[in-house]
């Protein structure tokens, strides 16, 4: 009998472990764990779609994200465009955020008719991540 209790896990130190972490350490943690994954570039569209670009909905890339910013607002738009916390600390990375999608939707360049509204929500987003940059 005293064997099996020796074979099975004893989860109770892990499990103290888990709630003695205090509020301050949790957030360090969280904060840590949402760097790692900026630095590995977990938010890279190529993880979240094939490299020809298809959509059951949108006819392209281009109106999919004029869609995001014209349309959508609030945590759906930022969960949509993929912005990262890390966007509102790191001007390099906000730039390259921003670029990225303007040379998709470029209202010169672009037929649609939100394109102009659309880099104009960019253009603010990218600003608000700006102020808040190093």
């Amino acid at each position: 009998m005293e064997m099996e209790k020796q074979n099975e896990p004893d989860h109770s130190l892990s499990d103290d472990l888990i709630f003695n972490i205090n509020e301050d350490k949790q957030k360090t943690i969280i904060s840590s764990v949402i760097e790692l994954l900026d630095k590995l570039d977990l938010n890279h569209d190529s993880l979240n779609a094939p490299s020809g670009y298809q959509s059951d909905y949108f006819l392209s890339e281009e109106s999919e994200l004029i869609y995001y910013l014209a349309v959508l607002t609030g945590e759906a738009q930022i969960n949509a465009l993929k912005i990262a916390p890390s966007f509102y600390k790191d001007k390099k990375k906000a730039k390259a955020w921003r670029n990225k999608i303007i040379k998709k939707i470029n209202p010169e360049k672009s037929q649609h008719s939100d394109a102009k509204k659309a880099t104009e929500v960019l253009n603010s987003l990218y600003e608000r991540m700006l102020k808040h940059a190093k």
